[in-house]
């Protein structure tokens, strides 16, 4: 797997497989060793310097979920009133709600 995210961005690992969401999360958190390959958040690796990633990796258990019959869709809705500034128009959020989408 690879993919790059903006810094400071807020990802969700979204997917079939409640296993291998939680195997990619615990791997990100420096919870779970890697069998190869190298991992980095923010330019720091995440087996070797775990203090840090306790510091910039946040993992939120499945069953900790804001509602369970929430889509993801109205998930992201719900925590992007509570995040971003009350200011924001409905227009904007929706905005930033389909690139998390995308």
């Amino acid at each position: 797997i690879s993919f790059t995210t903006p810094p400071g961005a807020l990802i969700a690992v979204v997917g079939p497989s409640a296993a291998r969401n939680f195997a990619l999360t615990g791997l990100l958190a420096g919870t779970r060793p890697l069998s190869s390959g190298t991992l980095a958040v923010d330019g720091h690796d995440v087996n070797s310097d775990t203090e840090t990633m306790r510091s910039r990796v946040g993992v939120v258990p499945r069953r900790n979920r804001v509602h369970t019959r929430f889509t993801v869709a109205r998930a992201l809705e719900y925590a992007a009133r509570l995040r971003m500034p009350a200011t924001t128009s409905a227009e904007n959020r929706g905005r930033v709600i389909d690139q998390v989408l995308d």
